[in-house]
């Protein structure tokens, strides 16, 4: 009962708000019949017309949306509905001879002045620089990052390399360790000792370490 009451009250508050309002500011409600059919008959005039003069253009095919509710499909939807009655369209003005492109001595003229488009191109230019910029960056960036990949591949093939060689180096001398050759043998480096003392003992006859010519003479 409270609820009835209430809205009842509210009603009737809205009723006397409507009730104060002057008469001038009351907005009046006109229905002009003849006024109404006249603006018709001005809309209808495209039915007798030719067509170069209306280019309306009725798809073959209804446009079909699943999703109404998806902003991509449905505008993609409209873009290729307007995009086939493009087509359509300068295929019949083609065909009707009649010319739809802007001559290349055609110059329009343009709402903004010289000096705001000239601001406009700078801009663009500046952020266009700013892109080509930071592409560049990303592209050092990203060879630097491969660079340092593949200097790390290559010390690691050297270490592994070297690995090797020095595993090799190991198997030789456990291989060879045991073999003699004369009185003599292999050292730590893998020489033959005794061959070694041979050459040294060659080079001390050399210097002279035994008796001279002059010495046995006398």
């Amino acid at each position: 009962a409270s609820e009835s009451e209430d809205s009842e009250s509210e009603g009737e508050e809205e009723i006397a708000a409507l009730g104060a309002v002057p008469p001038e500011m009351k907005r009046q409600l006109i229905y002009k019949t003849d006024g109404m059919h006249e603006r018709l008959e001005e809309f209808m005039w495209t039915d007798g017309a030719p067509w170069s003069e209306t280019l309306i253009v009725t798809g073959d095919e209804p446009t079909e949306i699943p999703d109404v509710h998806d902003d991509l499909n449905r505008e993609l939807a409209f873009y290729n509905q307007a995009l086939a009655a493009a087509n359509q369209a300068c295929k019949r003005l083609t065909e009707e001879n009649v010319s739809y492109r802007r001559p290349d001595n055609y110059y329009a003229e343009m709402i903004k002045t010289d000096d705001h488009m000239l601001k406009v191109k700078g801009r663009l230019a500046e952020q266009e620089k700013h892109i080509v910029e930071g592409e560049q960056r990303r592209k050092q960036r990203e060879l630097k990052r491969y660079g340092k990949q593949v200097q790390a591949e290559v010390l690691k093939e050297r270490a592994q390399a070297k690995k090797r060689s020095l595993e090799e180096v190991k198997q030789w001398r456990k291989e060879s360790g045991g073999q003699r050759q004369g009185a003599g043998g292999l050292d730590d480096d893998g020489f033959d000792v005794a061959m070694d003392g041979a050459s040294k003992k060659r080079g001390r006859s050399k210097d002279g370490a035994g008796p001279s010519q002059k010495r046995v003479g006398k």
